[in-house]
């Protein structure tokens, strides 16, 4: 950071923990109380903490309003410590993710039927699939979509007239792998 107008990233932030004010609502020291009121669904920071420090330590999550950081490794034992210290007695498994479900490469080779679709500003796409999933794959039935511009999972949200070309675009391309692993025509017939 030589501007020194950069923000740095801050492990010991990690857990949902700090929240950015801008984003203030039930952190894990509250979710930790066995008398915290949870409003609407309910606090779901404390079940993802633990399910984060107990299986997914994929990379560092962050809640200080920088967003996600690519993992380094350097960062993750500074995450597996928060984890230890929020819920003693649970050993953070780094690998757990990858050894139970294979890595993205392994997922092309051995799945069949699946699109896997990112967007853009998803962080969890560093876990996912490569984008030659397709070629992996052994009948080409698996099929990575990346979208520009897009955010997690906003392709399975309703449709909206204001979602960009892209997001449109890669429904489209998602029905049309179904529909080919279905047999069905465009009008939605068996071919």
């Amino acid at each position: 950071n030589a501007t020194g107008k950069l923000q740095c990233h801050n492990v010991s932030k990690e857990l949902l923990d700090n929240v950015h004010p801008s984003r203030r609502g039930p952190t894990l020291r509250s979710s930790l109380s066995p008398t915290a009121s949870p409003a609407g669904l309910g606090d779901i920071s404390r079940l993802w903490n633990y399910q984060a420090c107990a299986e997914m330590v994929l990379e560092p999550l962050t809640s200080d309003g920088l967003g996600f950081a690519i993992e380094s490794d350097d960062q993750v034992p500074g995450v597996v410590e928060a984890c230890r210290k929020h819920f003693p007695g649970i050993e953070p498994d780094v690998e757990w993710l990858r050894r139970s479900f294979g890595d993205g490469v392994q997922m092309s080779r051995n799945a069949r039927n699946i699109v896997f679709s990112d967007g853009e500003k998803d962080p969890w796409r560093v876990g996912g699939v490569p984008e030659d999933a397709k070629q992996l794959s052994v009948d080409g039935s698996v099929v990575h979509i990346l979208i520009e511009g897009a955010a997690h999972h906003q392709d399975l949200r309703s449709s909206d007239p204001s979602d960009p070309a892209e997001l449109t675009a890669a429904r489209k391309m998602e029905l049309q792998e179904i529909k080919k692993w279905l047999g069905l025509d465009e009008g939605g017939f068996c071919t």
